[in-house]
């Protein structure tokens, strides 16, 4: 093939049929012995002006024998023998037209079959490459899909999922509902009776996402409970968290938590909140407060930190609603908030009888309608507690002191 292009271009070139057939047959036996003998070998065809003349120029790359040299000086005006190899060159007279000179530079840049062939063959070996490699990716993916979809399951198994949760309790009615963005997330809820006459609850959420905020949600929803166990002061079960997950967190990873003791017969309930969003209060008659205490920073960023709580009482008919920020941060295509103010009017548009979940079911569907087609930018996690208090329980009085420390 390389025979034919040199043949063709050097008859349009000399005008001699003969000469251009035998400097084609000479560049072909000097290729194939390159090629036989193993060397790293190139070959290279163009057209060099010299002058009102012109040069068409071979360059012959690799370890070029003597003998091939003296074969090329028999048929090509000029050789020069170079480190790289050996150029050969053939001079034509006269002044070709532009026209001309582009024809020849296009058949001199024409691939032949044979290089067409080994293009094709190089271009199959890359797509066969490519494919192991797609069937290797998709591989690792779907493990890693599979991986991780086992650990949604495991991270959801580990919050309450039945609801009612303590049917046997008259007095309140507890519910929660956690949407990850990812297969897994950081955030967290839980609930669980303390003793016979205390509900403990809680709400976090773990900075980033994926994998290592699933691992350190389920530590910290672990340590809650084991300190709770023994301790029934919110802001004590905090700084005892705090403690154990700040003490060798080179990661710096951090939660924010809102932890509430209610005593289930008398309404009375204190809560702490350790840099969390405030939670919401709607009182029976319908009005909305914003509890915005905040009892201490983030958990896990520094060691030996207090932590401080607040109580009120709970009336028949109040409900405490609380949330994370994937709900106020919430965006639509436009990249537009939900906000709070949303929140709140979806709140005051819920009947007055509206118990725990038709508050989280009614806050929450806003927000997917909201979002839209939108992707979910951050996990959704929303708790609501509704007090309903004893037959009688209004008309005993209470008593409460607060002693300065």
């Amino acid at each position: 093939a390389a025979r034919r292009k040199v043949a063709a271009v050097a008859t349009q070139l000399v005008g001699d049929e003969v000469a251009a057939s035998r400097l084609g047959a000479v560049t072909s036996a000097v290729a194939k012995d390159l090629h036989r003998a193993n060397t790293a070998a190139s070959l290279g065809v163009y057209l060099a002006p010299v002058g009102h003349n012109g040069e068409l120029v071979m360059e012959f790359g690799g370890d070029v024998p003597e003998s091939a040299a003296l074969r090329l000086g028999a048929f090509f005006d000029r050789i020069q023998r170079g480190n790289d190899g050996v150029t050969a060159a053939l001079s034509y007279e006269g002044a070709v037209g532009a026209d001309r000179v582009a024809r020849l530079q296009s058949l001199v840049q024409q691939k032949t079959r044979d290089e067409l062939m080994q293009e094709v063959r190089e271009q199959n070996l890359a797509l066969e490459e490519s494919l192991e490699n797609l069937k290797r990716t998709r591989s690792a993916r779907d493990r890693l899909e599979s991986e991780l979809n086992i650990g949604r399951e495991i991270q959801m198994s580990m919050l309450p999922l039945t609801f009612p949760a303590f049917p046997e309790h008259q007095t309140f009615d507890i519910f929660a509902t956690l949407h990850p963005a990812q297969q897994v997330g950081g955030d967290f809820y839980d609930m669980f009776l303390m003793d016979e006459a205390r509900l403990c609850f809680c709400v976090g959420d773990v900075s980033g996402k994926g994998v290592p905020a699933a691992l350190f949600m389920a530590v910290t929803k672990t340590l809650i409970k084991s300190f709770a166990a023994h301790e029934r002061s919110p802001a004590r079960i905090l700084e005892q968290v705090n403690q154990e997950q700040a003490v060798g967190n080179e990661s710096c990873m951090f939660v924010t938590i809102l932890l509430g003791v209610l005593d289930i017969h008398t309404g009375q309930l204190t809560f702490s909140n350790a840099g969390h969003n405030p939670p919401l209060l709607r009182r029976r008659g319908g009005e909305i407060e914003r509890l915005d205490a905040r009892h201490g920073p983030i958990i896990g960023a520094m060691e030996d930190l207090d932590y401080g709580e607040d109580s009120f009482h709970m009336q028949p008919g109040d409900l405490l609603y609380l949330y994370t920020d994937g709900i106020n941060e919430a965006m639509n295509s436009e990249r537009e908030l939900y906000g709070e103010e949303r929140l709140l009017e979806s709140l005051q548009g819920l009947p007055m009888e509206a118990g725990a979940e038709l508050a989280v079911q009614g806050s929450v569907n806003p927000v997917w309608a909201y979002q839209g087609d939108a992707p979910q930018a951050d996990d959704v996690t929303v708790l609501a507690l509704c007090f309903r208090g004893e037959a009688g329980a209004s008309s005993v009085p209470s008593l409460s002191l607060v002693l300065q420390n």
